[in-house]
């Protein structure tokens, strides 16, 4: 992957030239979204209902088998709460819309776009298995929360398979509908440019 880290360096290099004041980091995450391979759904979901599964997925059936896929922390908020948060891997679904993706780096030249696609207000009977992770947004009386799904020490880089489909289940605790916004970034990448570990 140097050759990757060697643009992103003089990227980085002409950016500290423009200010010398200036502290520049860098991730591999860095190096895929300057070659145009992250993606992000950014989306307002209207009026979830109390206590019904509002659910939305990440497909990713139409991704190459020779690439992988790195999910950062999720980001969302509510206009209340508690709202539960459930992600886990589903193996079919019918309905839903998609919501448009954005990449994240209009000025790429390459000619890359996205094979995932994110739907929402889908229908799934498969429930949740190994891989469930969750979690909680606000509180009764503490709405507004943003919370990022990996925050702290611990927050990292998802890295799955393609050909799967994940599933994102919202459940609204609290006592009325509320609105629900959510950031999803996702990068799509031939898995040759993965060193073996």
């Amino acid at each position: 992957m140097g050759g990757a880290n060697e643009r992103t360096t003089a990227i980085l290099e002409k950016l500290k030239g423009a200010n010398e004041r200036s502290f520049v980091t860098s991730s591999f995450l860095d190096d895929f979204l300057l070659q145009g391979r992250m993606f992000q759904v950014q989306r307002r979901i209207a009026s979830i209902a109390v206590t019904t599964p509002y659910k939305c997925c990440l497909d990713l059936s139409a991704v190459p088998l020779d690439y992988c896929v790195l999910i950062p922390p999720l980001t969302f908020s509510a206009t209340g709460g508690p709202v539960v948060i459930k992600t886990y891997r589903i193996s079919s679904y019918s309905d839903g819309t998609s919501f448009p993706s954005n990449r994240l780096n209009a000025l790429s030249t390459n000619n890359i776009y996205a094979k995932g696609i994110v739907k929402y207000n889908i229908t799934s009977s498969d429930t949740a298995g190994d891989d469930l992770r969750e979690y909680e947004l606000g509180a009764t009386g503490n709405p507004q929360q943003v919370n990022r799904s990996g925050q702290g020490s611990g927050s990292s880089v998802f890295i799955v398979p393609p050909k799967i489909i994940i599933a994102l289940e919202i459940v609204n605790n609290y006592s009325e509908a509320v609105n629900f916004t959510l950031s999803l970034l996702w990068a799509e990448v031939p898995s040759s440019l993965f060193a073996a570990v």
